[in-house]
């Protein structure tokens, strides 16, 4: 019994260090500082932050009562390479140097797309008893959702955390069992943490997997 013991805290312990790490929400929610300055203080957001500023939308997160669901770092880079492989191929180079600082400079080109993660009303995982249809800043439908889950929990007997999910709905909500084409699924992302509430608002933070923008560009050269 004692080993058993041992080996739940090791478990543990090596969830609780990965960046990873997905949550089924958090023990005390509130935060006492505005939505930026919280993300200000985390490595994870530096750039995706840069991208608000530039694009003269830093403030939007903090409009009163509004819901953010933040993409981090991870998925920035992710973009820069995607973007890069693009370019590559577009000329033909495949040494075309693509950088945050050149993602950057198309700030024009995907400026709007940044109000999709901004959700003018709060939506608090906390009071969320049926999924939520609602449509983002930039005009697209998203759902809001909570799914049980045995993510990290399977050996837990009896656990089974509700985790969030943010679903981009493309052209019409799909329904079960109705075969949808490609370009039309519905793409739902995972938030590794849920139920921040801020000073001016309510954060949650995207998985790292997620695709910036729901964009499908390769990740890998052919």
């Amino acid at each position: 019994m004692k080993n058993t013991i041992y080996f739940i805290i090791l478990i543990i312990l090596a969830c609780s260090c990965d960046d990873h790490f997905i949550d089924g929400g958090i023990h005390d929610p509130s935060v006492n500082v505005s939505t930026t300055d919280y993300l200000k203080g985390n490595y994870k957001f530096q750039k995706i932050l840069t991208l608000y500023e530039k694009a003269g939308m830093l403030q939007e997160l903090n409009e009163p009562n509004v819901t953010v669901f933040m993409p981090t770092d991870y998925t920035v880079d992710r973009y820069v390479t995607q973007m890069k492989i693009e370019y590559r191929g577009k000329y033909n180079d495949e040494n075309y140097p693509f950088t945050f600082d050149s993602l950057l400079v198309h700030i024009p080109e995907f400026r709007d797309s940044l109000a999709m993660y901004i959700i003018q009303k709060p939506v608090n995982r906390n009071n969320l008893t049926s999924p939520v249809r609602t449509t983002s800043k930039l005009g697209n439908e998203a759902q809001i959702y909570l799914e049980e889950s045995l993510l990290y929990t399977e050996w837990l007997p009896n656990s089974k955390p509700l985790l969030l999910y943010y679903k981009w709905i493309k052209n019409g909500l799909d329904e079960e069992g109705v075969v949808v084409p490609d370009a039309d699924k519905d793409v739902a992302n995972l938030c590794q943490t849920s139920g921040l509430i801020t000073t001016t608002g309510v954060l949650h933070v995207l998985e790292d997997a997620h695709n910036l923008f729901y964009n499908t560009r390769p990740i890998t050269e052919n």
